[in-house]
């Protein structure tokens, strides 16, 4: 009988590619205050707080309600990252039957989600930015 280590497409040890979005520069270490206009106040952190230095756009700070705010800024903060995904363990999905692979830091990623090769991870990316621009010129 087969276990899922024998059925999964990646084994345990192989190092396939995931695409992460990663901070252009980490956000500083910062007080309580500065926490709480992060969290509450973005808009002031950015542009009167310790955060004034992460922004490193010349437009001004787009005009949203705070939460919608946060998604935009950290979409504008990030940039695509292509990494390995060094594969410590495997689980399978008890409802779809999908394969998810767990790496060093404890992360689960499905198996769909993950890259052979370098070359199909950057089409993604491509399609991933293709697909942000489409939304951006709605």
């Amino acid at each position: 009988m087969k276990t899922i280590y024998d059925l999964a497409k990646f084994k345990v040890g192989e190092s396939p590619y995931w695409i992460v979005l990663r901070p252009i520069k980490s956000l500083v270490e910062h007080d309580e205050s500065a926490s709480f206009l992060l969290e509450h106040h973005p808009k002031d952190y950015y542009t009167k707080g310790e955060g004034k230095s992460l922004w490193h756009y010349n437009n001004n700070l787009p005009k949203l309600s705070s939460e919608d705010f946060n998604i935009v800024v950290s979409m504008l903060r990030s940039h695509f990252s292509i990494e390995k995904f060094v594969i410590c363990d495997i689980n399978r999905s008890n409802n779809s039957g999908e394969f998810y692979y767990i790496n060093e830091e404890a992360e689960n990623m499905p198996e769909s989600n993950l890259f052979k090769n370098m070359s199909d991870a950057v089409k993604e990316v491509k399609r991933i930015k293709k697909m942000m621009a489409g939304w951006a010129s709605k």
